[in-house]
Order: structure tokens, then C-alpha cells, then sequence
């Protein structure tokens, strides 16, 4: 039987520059993928770290790190509110599922509402343009992200 070796998603910054951190004894390393990253091509390169443990790396192109959620919350096209869970988070937007009948188009701006999973509860309500509609799953960006912000916290230092 083969053992599947672990992998660990590195977001690459805007530098081109990933931050690799080893699973096993937290060992980290900063490397330049600028000549790996012009690719259209999912990116996985094995690692091995200086205590001797091998993993796999997977490259995230995206501009902000994505933390995978379960929100409860409503989406609202004009006097219209609709249920959703918010299933991801990023500063620049989000993924989240209808929990009713799609009635929602990529170009629509909708007005979504959350309560965040932090210690104050803190309520987000925040204007977005959907980006993409896969029968449920809507993906939208924030009209105007916010450099910093409860979201942000929320992201790094909050939640599970």
C-alpha cells in the first residue's frame, strides 16, 4: 500500500515570493517562484525540509488567502433576501451557496450580510459583484475591499 505524501497550499505573494512551512517541525522557508508561477498549469513541487521530512506544495495564485467557512447568512437583490452560507472568505471576496431557488447572474450586485465566527460576532454587511454562479455556488467579489478590517482579523487570528 503507498503512502500518499502530504500537501500543504502556499499562497504566493505579490512579490512572487512563497512561504513554505514544514508540517512536521515548523521549519520555514521563503523561496522565488517567479519562473514556476507564469504557468496556466495547477503548480505542485515536493519539498523535503532540512529535518528530513518530504511534502508536496501546492502554489495559490490567488492575491489574498481563502479560509473555508461556514456562515450563516441572507443576500439581498433589491427588496429580495435570500438564505445562503457563506462557505469562503477572502479580503477580496467570497464563495457562498443559496440555500433556495438561484435567481442570481454573474454582473449582479447584491448587498450580503454575515455574521463572522469571531468572539464579538461581529455583523458584515458588505455590497458585492457576482463573479461566477455554478448552479448554487455563487462567487463574488467585495466592491470595495478594505485593507484592513474585521474580516481581515477574522481571517489570521480568529476562528478555528
Amino acid at each position: 500500500m503507498e503512502n500518499k505524501m502530504q500537501e500543504v497550499k502556499v499562497v504566493v505573494g505579490e512579490d512572487n515570493l512563497a512561504t513554505y512551512i514544514c508540517p512536521k517541525c515548523g521549519f520555514l522557508m521563503v523561496e522565488d517562484v517567479s519562473e514556476h508561477i507564469r504557468s496556466d498549469q495547477p503548480i505542485r513541487a515536493r519539498c523535503e525540509c532540512r529535518c528530513g521530512y518530504n511534502y508536496t506544495v501546492f502554489l495559490e495564485r490567488r492575491r489574498f488567502y481563502r479560509k473555508s467557512t461556514r456562515l450563516s447568512g441572507t443576500c439581498n437583490r433589491s427588496d429580495v433576501g435570500m438564505a445562503v452560507t457563506v462557505l469562503d472568505l477572502s479580503r477580496a471576496g467570497l464563495k457562498f451557496r443559496l440555500d433556495g431557488a438561484n435567481a442570481i447572474d454573474v454582473g449582479d450586485d447584491l448587498y450580503i450580510e454575515f455574521e463572522l465566527g469571531d468572539r464579538d460576532h461581529s455583523m458584515i454587511l458588505r455590497k458585492v459583484k457576482v463573479k461566477s454562479v455554478d448552479g448554487p455556488y455563487i462567487g463574488a467579489e467585495f466592491i470595495r475591499p478594505e485593507p484592513s478590517s474585521r474580516i481581515t482579523s477574522y481571517l489570521y487570528f480568529d476562528g478555528e
